[in-house]
């Protein structure tokens, strides 16, 4: 078994409070795994065919040098690596600027996902922090970078507070304006990641809303693979798609426990052994299945079997 994406939490901290998605922000700000040893566990075979790898957090530039030397690490570690792409909440613009200038060189793309939920107001409420324009400034430093192999993106959860058309409306008008892709999800829960099983915050998204939102994909999203599956699975439950985490691609936790993905409880592997799981009968068991999340869809369809790309096919043909 080798592994073609992880999702490598760098950290599990955060300078946001979105309470009502979230609550990695009320860890304490500690380094569980250091650069060095994510770099060995990179090393293993099972990681040699990685092509992918999405960066995350908490907040990943709360710790410039830690970050730097994950990438540093990982870089030197795995010889087939295409595209390194890295969630942030947009709220440290000149140290984006920096960490560009410093590896857009070094990895044949980079693309940076900025989150912004919505008009200044919606978007400040959500996050539980006045960041607004810290966000605009960072979108601004991407788009700036003069960088062929840089790409920016924006990355909108939906909640209760910003499940309006008009909020998705207006974040995608300022990815267009900036020449970046937008893409969005519903807000989900996940005790592995987002740390927010117990929260209570569990409230529905209207049926109208959820409609509208599902008129609004099919307008402007028509050649999106992702929100045509996410289309399927809103009106369905399901995806149609066969899950290969744990095998395809996987989650590593800041403490360098591996995950088959971001919901799943089940370790399969650490920092010191790498991956010890490599063949997984019952997903489901303990995974949330099926789930519709960027980070697992994506390389279901580009990594997965056959029938998986088939699948996307008639979600997108579905969707026109």
């Amino acid at each position: 078994m080798t592994l073609k994406q992880i999702t490598l939490a760098v950290n599990d901290y955060c300078n946001n409070k979105c309470d009502v998605m979230c609550q990695i922000y009320k860890n304490a700000p500690i380094v569980k795994t250091g650069a060095s040893e994510f770099t060995g566990m990179l090393r293993r075979q099972e990681f040699r065919d990685l092509q992918e790898v999405a960066i995350t957090g908490g907040e990943p530039f709360m710790n410039v040098e830690h970050l730097n030397g994950v990438i540093e690490g990982m870089i030197e570690a795995l010889p087939n690596l295409s595209w390194v792409f890295i969630n942030t909440n947009g709220t440290y613009p000149e140290r984006v600027g920096k960490f560009i200038e410093k590896f857009a060189g070094k990895v044949p793309k980079l693309t940076i996902s900025i989150s912004l939920e919505g008009t200044p107001e919606v978007h400040n409420k959500q996050r539980g922090v006045r960041s607004f324009e810290l966000v605009m400034s960072t979108i601004d430093v991407v788009s700036k970078s003069g960088r062929k192999n840089v790409t920016g993106s924006l990355s909108t959860t939906i909640t209760l507070y910003n499940a309006d058309v008009s909020e998705l409306d207006y974040v995608r008008c300022v990815a267009e304006k900036n020449g970046f892709a937008h893409t969005f999800r519903m807000a989900s829960k996940s005790g592995t990641y987002y740390h927010n099983e117990n929260t209570g915050k569990d409230e529905q998204i209207p049926p109208k809303k959820v409609e509208e939102i599902l008129a609004f994909i099919a307008q402007h999203y028509s050649e999106d693979p992702f929100q045509a599956m996410q289309t399927r699975y809103l009106r369905t439950g399901q995806t149609g798609l066969k899950c290969t985490a744990g095998s395809d691609f996987a989650f590593v936790q800041a403490d360098g426990k591996i995950y088959p993905c971001i919901f799943s409880t089940r370790v399969i592997g650490g920092k010191a052994e790498g991956v010890t799981t490599s063949v997984i009968t019952d997903l489901g068991k303990q995974e949330p299945c099926p789930c519709c999340t960027e980070c697992a869809v994506y390389p279901m369809m580009n990594y997965g079997p056959s029938e998986n790309r088939q699948q996307r096919q008639e979600a997108l043909i579905q969707l026109r």
